[in-house]
């Protein structure tokens, strides 16, 4: 058993890991973005133990899409989140509030980050 520890550990990446955290497909007006519109939105974290760039990353809402809506190129501290407006604005511009080109559905639907792999 210690052995199989040790080498599921042995795999593990050394950099950071970029997950989706947190996301809300029912917003309410307690979280408005700058336009002062209620839009869905999507918590990404690094829990990795090292700085992580966003190089690549995208955000998709349609498993049959390649890659979707790509994220700005920027790095993420350890710990440190990134919020993500679900709200079709299409914004990625680094340094300002950033939009998806798509919503979510509160019905529930598909959503996932893909890395740059």
């Amino acid at each position: 058993m210690i052995l199989r520890f040790l080498l599921l550990t042995s795999l593990l990446p050394l950099h950071g890991a970029l997950e989706i955290t947190e996301f809300s497909a029912n917003p309410n007006d307690s979280f408005l973005d700058s336009d002062g519109d209620s839009s869905d939105w999507i918590e990404l974290q690094n829990t990795g133990a090292t700085t992580l760039s966003t190089a690549g990353y995208s955000l998709t809402d349609d498993p049959g899409f390649a890659w979707g809506w790509n994220l700005p190129t920027l790095d993420l501290a350890p710990g440190e989140f990134l919020i993500i407006f679900a709200s079709k604005k299409n914004r990625n511009l680094v340094g300002e509030e950033l939009h998806s080109t798509f919503s979510l559905s509160a019905d529930g639907e598909h959503l996932s980050l893909r890395d740059p792999a």
